[in-house]
Parts: C-alpha cells; structure tokens; sequence
C-alpha cells in the first residue's frame, strides 16, 4: 500500500487577487508563513519521496519540507498547473475574456485533435497527463510520498483517480468544479496494486486553525 500527500502550494498575489499568473509568480509573504507551517503539519509524517512541479511558487513551498525530511525533490512536468492561453496573463479568473476563453476549451472538451490556442494545454491534454501522473506514482519505488502541486491540477488528477477514466466527461468536470484545494491545503490517497486508488482525505487545512 502506497500513501500519497498531495499539498497545494502557498498563497501567491495573483492567488490573492484571483489573477492568471505566469510560471515564475513567487510566494507572497503569506505563502512563505504557509510554506513554514505546511512544514510543521507533515512533521511527523513518514515520507521517503518527494515529487513538486517546475512552477516557482511550487518550490518555494516544498523548500521548508525538503529541509525538514532532508530529502531532495524531484521536478516533474507532469503536476505543473493547466497551461492557460497567453493572453489570459494578469487577467482576473472572473473577466469576460475568461469566461469566453473557459467556454472555448469546453466545447473541445473530447477532441483530441483540437487546435488549440498556443501553448495551451486542452483539457483532454490534461487528463493525458493526469494519467501520466498516475503511472509515474504507481510505478516509483517508495513507501508514501508527497507531491506540492496547484489547485486545478489537483482538482482534475482527484476526480481522474475517482472515476478511473482515460477520457474527460462532463461528469469528470462537475467533480473537479465541486472540490475546493485551499493554498497549502492537503489531501491523501492511497494506491494498491489490487485494489487500486481510495480518496482518504481531502484538503485538510485545521494546521491554519481558520
């Protein structure tokens, strides 16, 4: 039985002001005391492997665990967060070109081979490599891991391992528009080879006290 901790990075100002911000958005001074904290939370926790995606803010928050568990992360594209168009960049979540761009990539939601906009990634490109996460999981040698990753990321690789599907569905995104990753917020799961994937916990925040 395999334990996996998926923790979302902390607080940023885009996150604050609910904007799209690039790869490089650092923590916030909040993010940092989140960061710290998130640390002191998974203290006792038994873990021998350490997984974060490429983005800054990812980490910068996995840096006071790897400290702490004196183990060196491993960079993975592959829980990085969904690739927004370009031109989304500093925009508010809530904008009218958000919403436009948002029903854009839903009407493609199972084309494949949709043309998408540049350097974007579609949401069947998405769940592509939820499932690619999911391989790399089952197959690396450790006993309980942690992954600090990003919230839409987290949401989709969640209700992928749920509704064990290859394809996204409209089912599929009506879990993942249900669920809520707060910043350094944790969930667990378990993996066994015969019994597959359980959702032991989700977005446990009481280390906040909020």
């Amino acid at each position: 039985m395999k334990r996996i901790y998926l923790a979302r990075h902390g607080q940023t100002e885009g996150n604050r002001l609910f904007k799209f911000v690039p790869k490089t958005e650092p923590l916030n001074s909040t993010g940092h005391k989140q960061a710290e904290i998130l640390a002191q939370r998974v203290e006792n926790l038994v873990v021998d492997k350490l997984y974060v995606s490429d983005f800054t803010r990812a980490q910068q928050t996995i840096d006071p665990i790897a400290q702490q568990k004196d183990l060196e992360p491993e960079i993975s594209v592959l829980f990085g967060e969904c690739e927004f168009p370009e031109y989304l960049l500093d925009l508010e979540y809530n904008s009218e070109v958000a919403s436009r761009s948002r029903e854009l990539f839903l009407s493609h939601l199972t084309n494949e081979n949709w043309d998408h906009e540049k350097e974007a990634e579609s949401l069947f490109d998405l769940m592509q490599r939820n499932n690619a996460a999911r391989e790399l999981l089952e197959s690396a040698e450790f006993e309980s891991c942690l992954v600090v990753s990003h919230s839409y990321f987290l949401k989709s690789f969640i209700a992928t391992m749920l509704m064990k599907t290859q394809s996204p569905t409209n089912e599929w995104l009506s879990i993942i528009d249900t669920l809520s990753i707060k910043n350094a917020g944790i969930s667990h799961l378990q993996y066994d080879k015969n019994t597959g994937w359980q959702l032991i916990m989700l977005n446990d925040h009481a280390h906040f006290a909020e």
